[in-house]
């Protein structure tokens, strides 16, 4: 190893492991003193914060629960009809068919509001003084009705419009304890009592379901403190705890020293949501994030030293290859060998800068190789190149020659007017678009001279509306040289068979449908398959269908991708074309995109 080799690798070594320590050490060393600040001094504020503004959204369900307990007082009130009816049920035993036809429609919404909310128990209507009352949807004696319980607290408390406390519900008289519920009573404003039983154990697991941090206690007490529902954390905290909770005046603040409390009064100001989560349980978390942050800054540090010495004696070892292979003198052709472990990056970066190396030397050479041919592509056009307009001018001058001549026209005349007339239109500029009419006449002109050569051995078959076509526009050249390929196979190939060719132009929706199908021998599959090859890769073999790719492409060119040809054939059985052009394009210069009119 050169002298000069081993200064390199010497730089190398200090730099990356300075570019190591700096890169992985300092980051690391700022962001565990941010993260020991933020923890010691941010993260218990902004977890209160979060606590409280959680317990906020949380206790939006519990007043959206309640207010969708109102909606059966609103819809018996709302409907003046169904509360007569109602009135009358609940006091006459025999009713009419209508008053029984609106009971059938309240008992159908009551049942609907039961069924589809599983934290109803049960609901009731009743009046003081009628002899009946709603059970469930069934007309009961009031007498008769087993859970009479809430009638002594609503008595109590005659006068309120809305109630709610909790109570033990017995259905039937051998039940000892019954079923925990919280009752809402809705007074109407034909003072018709509206009894909601809802499963207190239903609000004990929603409590549960808002619990944010471990050991968190949630209940809900009434307007007097009255505990209706509670989580099984707050179960276990002394009842003198809560009721300091319930007298305390700020909605969050620092509880006894030991607990975070937030308190919030719900929409109906008739329920109150407390949460008591102990600080102890808040520190803790903190302290634990602060320990695994400095036990993973001191594994990085150390990983990071050890990492950095070994990718950098590593990384030189590559480098110091790619040093010596652009060092050795190797002559052209080039043969380099790369050799190493196929999994290191660096030896894929050797091995594709040594190909990209030996690319360029070949590509050299093949762009003086393609040099070479392109003058001798050009002396070989300027040798034989010829005026197309001096052939049809000759042309003329013969056509001339033959009348004065036979001094009367002969066939030979029409068939160098037309031979003539066919030559200008394919000479005018090809990057024009003509209408469709103009290239159909050129075409059976040119079917017209094929006809000389080959009597009664083709019939050409069109199928179009002409006045349908006024408008399209399509390339010149478009049909001539596919019936010039069609027709080229069909008779070389099997000449005692006669040939008919269909062609048939359909407009429909944007486009005219064009094509070309003969009844000739048709090709093979494998020629078909390279033919259609020769249309995806635009490979234009010389010696094989030079007008159908050629076609192809120009359509590409013209028109959108769905232009295109696609060619059908089966041996004996002919050939088919089909394409279509857009149906109403407006006479263009392809070149400049600009209307030619």
């Amino acid at each position: 190893m050169t002298g000069h080799i081993k200064g390199i690798r010497r730089r190398f070594f200090i730099s990356s492991l300075t570019k190591y320590m700096t890169m992985l050490l300092v980051p690391m060393l700022l962001l565990s003193a941010i993260i020991a600040w933020v923890i010691g001094n941010q993260v218990p504020a902004m977890i209160q914060e979060n606590s409280t503004s959680l317990f906020s959204v949380s206790s939006l369900s519990l007043d959206t629960l309640f207010k969708e307990l109102l909606q059966p007082k609103i819809y018996i009130e709302a409907n003046p009809e169904i509360h007569l009816s109602l009135l009358q049920y609940l006091q006459d035993t025999n009713v009419d068919e209508k008053t029984q036809a609106n009971m059938v429609r309240l008992n159908q919404y009551l049942d609907t509001t039961r069924f589809s909310r599983n934290y109803i128990h049960s609901i009731y209507i009743a009046k003081q003084g009628a002899p009946f009352m709603l059970v469930n949807g069934t007309r009961m004696l009031t007498s008769h009705v087993q859970d009479s319980s809430w009638w002594n607290t609503y008595e109590d408390h005659s006068s309120e419009n809305f109630m709610i406390f909790k109570r033990n519900l017995k259905n039937y008289s051998f039940e000892t304890e019954g079923t925990p519920v919280i009752t809402l009573i809705y007074t109407t404003k034909y003072h018709e009592l509206l009894v909601i039983n809802l499963f207190q154990s239903y609000f004990s697991h929603f409590l549960d379901s808002l619990v944010q941090h471990d050991g968190e206690a949630i209940w809900v007490t009434d307007a007097q403190g009255n505990i209706l529902a509670e989580n099984w954390v707050a179960s276990g905290i002394p009842d003198e705890t809560k009721y300091k909770a319930y007298n305390q005046v700020n909605g969050n603040n620092t509880f006894e020293n030991a607990y975070q409390l937030t308190r919030r009064q719900l929409d109906n100001k008739e329920l109150i949501l407390y949460s008591l989560i102990p600080k102890d349980i808040l520190n803790s978390s903190t302290t634990l994030v602060l320990h695994f942050t400095l036990i993973a800054a001191g594994i990085a540090i150390l990983v990071s030293l050890i990492l950095s010495f070994i990718f950098t004696r590593k990384s030189f070892h590559q480098i110091n290859k790619i040093v010596s292979l652009f060092e050795q003198d190797i002559p052209y052709p080039l043969n380099l060998e790369i050799r190493g472990n196929q999994r290191d990056p660096f030896y894929y970066i050797l091995k594709h800068v040594a190909s990209l190396y030996v690319d360029q030397a070949h590509l050299h050479a093949d762009l003086l190789q393609h040099s070479y041919n392109l003058i001798h592509t050009r002396l070989a056009a300027l040798q034989y190149q010829i005026n197309p307009h001096f052939i049809f001018n000759t042309l003329q001058v013969i056509d001339m020659q033959i009348g004065k001549d036979l001094e009367h026209p002969v066939l030979a005349n029409k068939m160098i007017q037309q031979f003539s007339k066919l030559l200008r239109y394919s000479l005018e500029d090809p990057t024009t678009l003509v209408p469709i009419t103009q290239e159909i006449e050129m075409t059976k002109t040119f079917l017209q001279l094929v006809h000389y050569r080959n009597t009664n051995r083709i019939q050409i078959i069109w199928f179009y509306e002409e006045e349908k076509l006024q408008s399209v526009n399509t390339i010149r050249m478009l049909f001539q040289p596919l019936l010039e390929n069609v027709i080229t196979h069909a008779i070389n190939e099997d000449s005692s068979k006669p040939v008919q060719v269909r062609i048939r132009l359909t407009p429909k929706d944007d486009y005219v449908y064009c094509s070309i199908v003969d009844n000739g021998c048709g090709i093979s599959y494998e020629r078909l398959v390279n033919l259609r090859k020769q249309f995806e890769n635009n490979n234009i073999n010389l010696s094989h269908e030079i007008g159908l790719v050629n076609v192809y492409t120009r359509l590409l060119l013209s028109f959108d991708e769905s232009c295109t040809l696609k060619v059908y054939s089966r041996p004996k059985h002919g050939f088919a074309i089909f394409f279509r052009i857009p149906y109403a394009l407006p006479l263009v210069d392809m070149r400049m995109g600009n209307d030619t009119f």
